[in-house]
């Protein structure tokens, strides 16, 4: 056996934390055990002899590996194992670019006479029918633009004839929706609670700055209220809610009041709801350490009454769904796209579904396969096995190599100190 590369060891009081960021497993072990896992480094073969219960947890663990492992390559053959195993398809239905509302930072050009139309219904109905098979689960996500402003004509209707797919199979279906929850009703509520569907939703402040963001037409009409409301409603339905909280330097500290209008619900309901603070990406005039303070205090608040908060600190081990061959955006003229953080342009598009719901896909897209297990030199990084050499889009976009994080080998150790940090607080929740 032979130590792993990706092992990072960190002196602790009179301890020291080990913590191997393929397995993502990490552990504190004595002095002295500490000292035999040094002096045997060349040769860990001899700490069997030493120490042989220690041996064998250093080897379930992931610690030590075997000789002629290449943990590169075996980390690669594993997500390619993971993309090819029919677990799970996740498909992005862009119903409509159009949206109710018109965030000053929303990135799309909502085209008011985008909308599905029935011949790619009827397209993305027949590339269900001959995938159902293939896959444990298949999750069907709605974005936009606001897709509910297309849910009597489409959305509805699209899930009835899915059942229909559905039925006979031992496929897992589910529903995901990204919207502003403003047109939300209960007759839509009961009928997505049907499909156990779970929801993120954006609030962007206090109600008067949320206000500002999100105006309705009615000035008088307050969607911050609407959006609130409708987020408990579904909570007390048991659907799972991500609740994202967009910011800037300046809305930041406000958020203190959205708490003081959400404390009062239901352990219950706060059970079913997740909360992530995002800072929208155009406020880029305050260094983010000015206002990291202020976000981790804002996040331990959420905690305090009661919320889940996926901190910005974490460094969750995850593949961006883009990364995935399982995955991949249908708009509402039939356009194929991997990314839904891009605007829907003829430039980002990397394929078509065709009439027979077959998938036709182009150069763009061979582009992205060709990066979509990192580049070279992430590939020899100390923390590729987290950070996967960045997104596929990312490195697309990314003319001239330089790490798509900006790191620094200092800032990599920091970033692997933060990932035993993170786990350290979800073993102690």
């Amino acid at each position: 056996m032979k130590v792993s590369k990706y092992n990072f060891i960190f002196p602790s009081g009179n301890r020291f934390i080990l913590y191997n960021s393929v397995s993502d497993y990490m552990t504190q072990i004595e002095s002295r055990l500490m000292d035999v896992y040094n002096q045997n480094e060349k040769d860990p073969d001899k700490i069997n002899n030493i120490a042989p219960d220690f041996y064998q947890f250093l080897c379930d663990k992931g610690f030590l590996v075997n000789n002629e492992a290449d943990e590169t390559e075996d980390i690669i053959t594993r997500w390619k194992e993971e993309d090819s195993s029919g677990q799970k398809l996740q498909i992005t239905v862009n119903p409509t670019l159009n949206c109710n509302l018109n965030c000053w930072y929303c990135y799309e050009k909502h085209g008011k006479e985008s909308r599905m139309s029935p011949q790619t219904q009827e397209a993305l109905l027949l590339f269900l029918k001959k995938n159902v098979s293939k896959y444990q689960e298949i999750v069907i996500s709605f974005f936009g633009g606001e897709p509910l402003l297309c849910y009597d004509d489409i959305i509805k209707p699209l899930l009835e004839r899915i059942k229909e797919i559905k039925s006979g199979t031992q496929t897992v279906f589910s529903v995901h929706i990204t919207t502003n929850a403003t047109l939300l009703t209960p007759t839509m509520i009961d009928f997505f609670a049907r499909w156990n569907t779970s929801f993120q939703i954006t609030i962007d402040g206090n109600e008067f700055l949320h206000n500002l963001v999100k105006n309705l037409p009615d000035r008088s009409v307050s969607s911050y209220r609407i959006i609130i409301n409708n987020i408990r409603k579904l909570l007390q339905q048991k659907l799972y809610v991500g609740i994202r909280f967009n910011y800037t330097a300046k809305t930041l500290p406000r958020f203190i009041d959205v708490l003081s209008d959400i404390n009062h619900w239901t352990d219950e309901e706060k059970k079913y709801a997740n909360i992530s603070f995002h800072r929208i990406w155009q406020d880029n005039k305050v260094p983010f350490e000015e206002i990291k303070p202020v976000l981790s205090d804002a996040e331990e608040k959420c905690r305090q009454i009661g919320f889940y908060v996926n901190s910005h600190t974490s460094n969750t081990v995850r593949r961006c769904y883009a990364d995935k061959d399982s995955s991949f955006v249908v708009n509402y003229d039939g356009s194929i796209y991997k990314c839904t953080a891009r605007d829907f342009t003829e430039e980002n598009k990397e394929g078509e579904l065709l009439l027979d719901g077959s998938i036709a896909w182009n150069e763009r897209y061979k582009k992205r396969q060709a990066v979509m297990y990192g580049k070279k030199e992430c590939k020899n990084c100390i923390i590729f096995s987290l950070c996967r050499g960045g997104c596929s889009q990312s490195i697309l976009e990314n003319k001239n190599f330089s790490c798509i994080k900006g790191f620094t080998e200092e800032d990599k150790i920091k970033f692997i100190q933060q990932r035993i940090l993170d786990i350290y607080k979800e073993r102690h929740k």
